[in-house]
């Protein structure tokens, strides 16, 4: 039997000016229900003398170092160690919202679920919320499908089974999307419905400017478009192209403008062009400006090329960057979500 109702996995790399945040907003109110694991990741800036410390102080915090490997590597480290019945993935420059470790723990005591869901606080370093990421839809997720249920697979946004994960780990090779590959293969493996609660309980940091993501050598983009084709293939022999197929056109299409925006790796541009070509008969599905940069990336190369080659001169060292849903009011009354700002890179 586990020893803990939750474990709460934390990799930690370089995060010292965020760490005391971070690990503070977890044991102001962890029970003794909870674990904290805290896996430095060969950081040189003092976070892991930071995590020792905590690790020494209180008796429910586990403390590895391990050589530098990777953010994959640590969250895997972070689970062979776990005691719990249930893993929660944090980040060590977030914060955990207050409140949250006692409505999940009663969570899954009363409901026992494959999984729980709820929303996040996308903020800045000065605490100001920018925007919301929202919890997906609880009903009937297993037979939708995580995408079509609107699950934009962030591993903070979602507190798993230990049973659930089984034996799947993130991907060591990837250092993008890795958390999409992984949250993308253990939802699908939820037959009926998870449980949601409807606020937020988590605070992610999205203005980070010495993010290690954003400075990532373009042939990590690259690598990472596989993660957004392996989704894409597998939707599709589900008999569900969308919103997969917008998803993967969107995300090549970000990576080829990248390419022509930092005149790098132009001999990857026609492998990846080919690639989201080959699946042109759901291009009816894009619309707007995707629309647009498809059919020019389509029909019009040396425009597409010439473009977005001007525009990395214009704009020379920016890199893809995360989507930050923010609530807006409609005419009528109802919400949409929409906007973007540059930040850790994590969805491009």
């Amino acid at each position: 039997m586990s020893e803990f109702l939750l474990s709460i996995i934390m990799p930690v790399y370089n995060t010292a000016a965020y760490l005391d945040r971070s690990i503070g907003s977890i044991l102001d109110q962890a029970t003794d229900k909870c674990e904290v694991i805290l896996v430095d990741d060969g950081s040189t800036d003092g976070s892991g003398a930071q995590c020792d410390d905590y690790g020494n102080a209180y008796g429910y915090v586990t403390v590895v170092h391990q050589a530098n490997s990777g953010v994959s590597a640590a969250r895997n480290a972070g689970i062979e160690l776990s005691r719990g019945r249930y893993v929660w993935f944090c980040d060590s420059d977030d914060r955990v919202l207050p409140g949250a470790c006692g409505r999940l723990c009663a969570c899954l005591e009363d409901d026992l679920p494959e999984m729980v869901a709820f929303p996040v606080v996308q903020e800045d370093e000065e605490g100001h919320e920018l925007g919301l990421i929202p919890a997906p839809h609880a009903d009937g997720y297993g037979f939708r499908g995580p995408l079509q249920s609107n699950d934009l697979l962030y591993p903070y946004a979602h507190v798993i089974s230990r049973s659930l994960i089984g034996g799947d780990r993130f991907d060591t090779s990837l250092s993008l999307l890795e958390d999409r590959d992984f949250l993308y293969r253990i939802c699908s493996k939820i037959n009926g419905d998870i449980t949601t609660i409807e606020e937020p309980l988590y605070a992610y940091l999205i203005t980070r400017d010495d993010s290690a993501v954003n400075s990532l050598p373009v042939e990590r983009y690259i690598a990472a478009n596989d993660v957004q084709f392996r989704i894409l293939r597998k939707e599709l022999e589900l008999g569900r192209p969308e919103p997969a197929y917008t998803i993967a056109a969107g995300h090549t299409i970000g990576v080829l403008s990248l390419i022509c925006k930092t005149n790098r790796y132009k001999e990857s541009f026609s492998a990846l062009r080919e690639r989201l070509l080959s699946f042109d008969e759901y291009s009816w599905n894009l619309s707007g400006l995707l629309r647009l940069k498809y059919v020019l990336c389509r029909d019009a190369v040396p425009l597409f090329k010439a473009a977005y080659a001007l525009y990395g001169k214009i704009h020379k060292g920016r890199q893809l960057g995360d989507t930050v849903l923010v609530k807006l009011s409609t005419q009528d009354g109802t919400d949409r979500k929409e906007g973007e700002v540059q930040s850790r890179g994590r969805w491009v």
